[in-house]
Parts: C-alpha cells; structure tokens; sequence
C-alpha cells in the first residue's frame, strides 16, 4: 500500500489535498492501493467524499507514534508526504518503520531523510532542498490529465474568470469583484468549499454569476478567456489549458510562482494580497500570445513523470 499525507486546511487551502487525490488516481490505475491522511476538518472531509480512495484523518500536531502502527497496520511500502517541511521526528518515524519516504516541496530537516523530493513549483524549487533524488522544474507539476485535454487558444475577451481557491483565506474574492463590477466582460465568481465569501454568495450574486464548487474544474475553465487567481497550484493549471492569469500572491512564497508565470508570458502579477495593483485586472491584454505561451510554459505531463519516478529506485 502507498499513503499520501497532505497539508488541508483553512489557513494552507486545499491544493495539497487536490494534488494527493490527483496522484492517488494515477497510482491506483496502476493497480496500487492508497491511503490518503488529510487534516481533520470540514473541508478536507467534503473533498475526499465520493474520491474512491481509502482516507483517514490526523492532527497534524508532532505527535509521530501512531505512524508505525499504520505502516504495520496497512503494510505501507511507501509513504509520500505533501505537507511542506516535514520534521526530522516525523521522517524518522516513516523511515524506521520501514517505509519508502516520498515528499514534495519539502524544505523540511526531515527531507534529508527521503528518496525523492519533488519540487516542481517555482516558488519552492529556486530553494536549497535535500534528499537522495531531488526533481526540480514544471515539467514534474502533477496535474489532472484533463487540463491538457481541454487546451484551446483564447482571442477575445468576453468571460472572466475570479478563482482564488478552496478557501481564500483573506477573502479576497469580494475584493476582487468590486474592482472588475464594470467591466465589459462577463465575470463569474468561483467560490471553494471552504471560502470565507460563501458567506456573502446572496450579495454577490446580485451582480455576479455565482459558482459553488465544481466538478471538474478543467471543463469550467474551458469557458473563460481570463482568470483572477491566487499564486498557488490553479494559475498553473489554468495556464495549461491555455487559459491566461492574473495572479494575486496571498502568501509570500506564491511570489515566486506568479513572477515566474509572468516572466513565461502567461500570466500578470497583480501583486500582494494586502497591495494588489487593481489596474492589473482591467489593463487590455493579448491574449492569443499569453494563451499560446502558457501552454508552452506548462505541458500537463508531469503527473506521469512523477509516478514513473516513484517507482524509480
């Protein structure tokens, strides 16, 4: 059995828990059996409802001790972490059991102890990592398969898309469609499940086209030529699909992750939560060229790449 440990809350968003749910699909048509470990909270539970993959729930609080009774428990051949700076007790306690360690983006003490250490992110890759193998780039970005199959060229700008996560810790959507109320275009708001502007939906939806969660977020964003975006993983998928960003940073190391984006062609960065630039979101675009190179700048096949390193000894 392979289990995937993953950082799921309010304050941290729900990207991590996406990615593991994404990753565990792939190793489960593999034939692998997967146990996924969210943070105990309302979010993680309505995301891992219905995914099809065994999940338990645990603090994540430095208690270490019940990681060997799971590994025995369930024969964990080999435990991924997706959490961020994982501890050196918490990696003892994986590798002394017995368990190949996997983790990503990890600047932890603990990633010393690990056999891969993927860090695709440009907002964590530019750091000093360590591990025994350590893959850096956005060609090892996991991704649904789905956001490459739905890649089309934007011309015109005619749908907006505000998406600023799962949660959008800082409320920034009601923010954001303040500035973007006049606009020409047509703008839809996409709200998570643990999103602080679920609170306000009625008001919003006095003006706006209001989206509650989604089934699949890679056929929503097929109807967009524009998306409002925090600096996290959605940029990035959106700019697979060729769908162009302005990228609000809401956490200092998304900074990375927009500047590089933009620096690539497919992306704005509109800045920091507290001091975004509002004309970001209304200067005129090309959008044909951002469209074209942000397909260039993120190709979708990570996922692949990754599982194949997996299982690379």
């Amino acid at each position: 059995m392979i289990a995937i440990r993953a950082l799921s809350s309010r304050v941290h968003g729900l990207g991590h828990l996406f990615r593991s749910i994404r990753l565990a699909d792939a190793l489960g048509a593999r034939g692998e059996e997967v146990i996924i470990l969210p943070e105990e909270n309302s979010a993680s539970r309505s995301t891992l409802d219905g995914c099809g993959h065994r999940w338990h729930s645990f603090a994540f609080d430095g208690e270490t001790r019940w990681i060997a009774d799971l590994v025995r428990e369930f024969e964990i051949a080999t435990w991924i972490n997706d959490r961020l700076a994982t501890p050196r007790p918490e990696a003892l306690a994986i590798t002394q059991a017995g368990a190949r360690f996997v983790t990503f983006d990890d600047e932890g003490d603990g990633s010393a102890l690990s056999a891969l250490n993927v860090a695709a992110l440009p907002g964590v890759a530019a750091s000093l990592l360590q591990g025994q193998r350590v893959l850096r780039g956005l060609e090892y970005l996991v991704l649904d398969p789905e956001f490459r199959a739905r890649r089309r060229v934007r011309a015109s700008l005619e749908q907006i898309l505000v998406a600023i996560g799962g949660t959008d810790t800082y409320a920034l959507t009601p923010r954001v469609a303040q500035v973007l109320k006049n606009h020409p275009a047509r703008v839809t708001l996409l709200l998570g499940p643990g999103s602080e502007a679920n609170l306000q939906r009625s008001r919003l939806a006095e003006d706006f086209e209001v989206i509650c969660g989604t089934p699949s977020l890679a056929r929503l964003f097929e109807r967009f030529d524009l998306a409002v975006t925090a600096g996290g993983i959605m940029p990035f998928e959106a700019n697979c699909t060729g769908l162009p960003c302005v990228i609000i940073s809401t956490e200092p190391w998304e900074r990375g992750n927009a500047e590089d984006l933009a620096a690539r062609g497919g992306a704005v960065h509109a800045g920091y939560r507290d001091s975004f630039d509002p004309r970001a979101l209304l200067a005129g675009r090309d959008l044909g060229s951002m469209s074209k190179k942000a397909m260039l700048a993120v190709d979708g096949l990570g996922l692949s790449r990754v599982v194949e390193a997996i299982y690379r000894q």
